[in-house]
C-alpha cells in the first residue's frame, strides 16, 4: 500500500500469487430447451394476425360471390337473348310463308285437292287456324285435326296462345319429263326434298295446283317416280297433265305451341318449350325456355284499316288476317337472380304475372330464373 499526497492508492504486488483459473458458465442450448425468445409471437400479435386474415378471407369470399353471380347472370342473359332471337327469327319466317303455294296467285287460283284427309280444304282462305288455350275450354273450338293436343300428358300450357299455319315448302323440284295424262305418276331426276309415300305434295306451274298424297315414291335410274293412286287420294287424276315447267314441293302444316318439356329447372319448377306438331301429329321440341307465347292477329277491316285482336275476338274474319304481331317470355333454367321474380311481362294482348295474381291465367312461377320479352311484327306475303 503506498500513500500519495493523502491518497491511499491499492496496487496489486506482480509477485503476489495469482488466483486459479476459472471458466466462465455459459448456457448450453445444443439441446433446444431454451428458446430464442427472438423467433416467438405474443398474443397480441397473434390476435392481430388473425383479425386481418378474417378481414382478407372475408373479402376474398365477397369478390368470388360477387364474381359467380356476374357470371350467372352473364350466362342466362346471354341464353336467354340466344333463345330469344332465334324464337323469334324462326317464327318469323314461318309466318311469312303462311301460305305459300309456289308461283301462283293465292289470291284468283284455288289450288285442287285430292288428297285424302288433308289437313285444310281451302288453302288460300284457311292457311291459319288460331287458339287461346284457357282453363277447362279453348277459344275458338280446337280443331278435330289437333283436337288430341289437349288431351296429351303434357298439352299446351293455359293462357298461352296456340296457332296452326299451312304452306308449301320453299325448296322445289322441276319435272323431267311431261306428263303424258292427267293421272300418270310424276318424275323428277333428283329428291333433294326427300318426298316418301303418304307425304303431302303440291305441284303447280303458276297457272293451276294440285295437292295429293304420294301412294309410293321409287328410284330407278337415275330417275325419281312419285304415284298418286286412289289408295292415298280421292281419285288419281291431278287438274291437268303437267309439264316440264312445272314445280313439285312439299306441303306442311304446322301446329305451334308452348307446352312443359317434363324437366325442371333449378328451383323444381317445369322448364317449357317452344314445340312444332306436323300433319301426321308428331310433334318436336324446338326451342327450350319459352315459357309463354302470345299472337295478336292483325286483321283488314272496312276502309282499309288494320286492327289487331286475339283469336278470340268475336266475328274475327280468319281470311282477312294480313299481319301477325307475336311475343315470347323467354326464361333461363338456372338462378340468376337474388329474389324471385315478381315482374309483369306485357306481351301482345296478355300481360303474364307471378302464379296467385287475382284473376289471371297467363301466369308463371316466381323463381329467381331470368327473363326477357321478344316482341315482333310480321306482314304475310302470300295475302294482300
Amino acid at each position: 500500500m503506498k500513500t500519495m499526497q493523502g491518497a491511499t492508492v491499492i496496487s496489486q504486488d506482480q509477485n503476489l500469487p495469482k488466483p486459479a483459473n476459472t471458466t466462465r458458465f455459459t448456457p448450453d442450448n445444443s439441446s433446444g430447451l431454451l428458446a430464442d425468445r427472438s423467433s416467438g409471437f405474443t398474443l397480441i400479435e397473434l390476435m392481430i394476425a388473425l383479425t386481418i386474415g378474417t378481414i382478407l378471407i372475408s373479402g376474398l369470399t365477397k369478390i368470388f360471390a360477387n364474381v359467380s353471380l356476374t357470371y350467372r347472370v352473364d350466362n342466362a342473359i346471354a341464353r336467354v337473348q340466344e333463345n330469344g332471337r332465334f324464337a323469334a327469327d324462326f317464327l318469323i319466317k314461318e309466318f311469312r310463308l303462311i301460305g305459300y303455294q309456289g308461283c301462283i296467285d293465292p289470291e284468283t287460283v284455288v289450288t285442287n285437292i285430292i288428297a285424302n284427309n288433308p289437313p285444310v280444304t281451302n288453302i288460300s282462305q284457311a292457311s291459319i287456324r288460331v287458339y287461346e288455350v284457357g282453363t277447362g275450354a279453348w277459344s275458338p273450338t280446337i280443331d278435330p285435326s289437333i283436337a288430341d293436343l289437349s288431351t296429351q300428358a303434357f298439352p299446351p300450357i293455359v293462357g298461352s296462345d296456340v296457332i296452326t299455319i299451312q304452306r308449301a315448302s320453299d325448296l322445289d323440284v322441276s319435272l323431267s319429263g311431261n306428263l303424258t295424262a292427267d293421272n300418270a305418276n310424276i318424275q323428277i331426276s333428283s329428291n333433294p326434298a326427300s318426298f316418301a309415300a303418304n307425304d303431302l305434295i303440291i305441284i303447280t306451274d303458276c297457272e293451276s295446283i294440285d295437292l295429293f298424297r304420294a301412294t309410293g315414291v321409287s328410284t330407278s335410274g337415275g330417275t325419281v317416280t312419285i304415284s298418286h293412286s286412289t289408295s292415298t287420294n280421292s281419285t288419281p287424276s291431278l287438274s291437268k297433265a303437267y309439264q316440264m315447267d312445272a314445280k313439285v314441293m312439299r306441303f306442311y302444316s304446322y301446329t305451334f305451341y308452348v307446352r312443359d318439356t317434363g324437366r325442371d329447372n333449378y328451383a323444381g319448377n317445369p322448364v317449357y318449350a317452344l314445340y312444332r306438331r306436323d300433319a301426321d301429329g308428331n310433334s318436336v321440341e324446338l326451342i327450350e325456355g319459352v315459357a309463354n307465347l302470345q299472337l295478336l292477329y292483325g286483321e283488314e277491316i272496312a276502309g282499309g284499316l288494320t286492327r289487331y285482336v286475339p283469336a278470340s275476338q268475336a266475328g274475327l274474319d280468319i281470311s282477312n288476317i294480313k299481319s301477325i304481331r307475336f311475343g315470347v317470355l323467354i326464361q333461363s333454367k338456372s338462378s340468376s337472380l337474388t329474389a324471385n321474380d315478381d315482374a309483369t311481362y306485357a306481351l301482345p294482348g296478355e300481360n303474364i304475372v307471378p302464379t296467385g295474381t287475382s284473376g289471371a291465367t297467363a301466369v308463371y312461377l316466381p323463381d329467381q330464373s331470368y327473363k326477357s320479352m321478344f316482341i315482333s311484327t310480321v306482314k304475310l306475303r302470300n295475302r294482300r
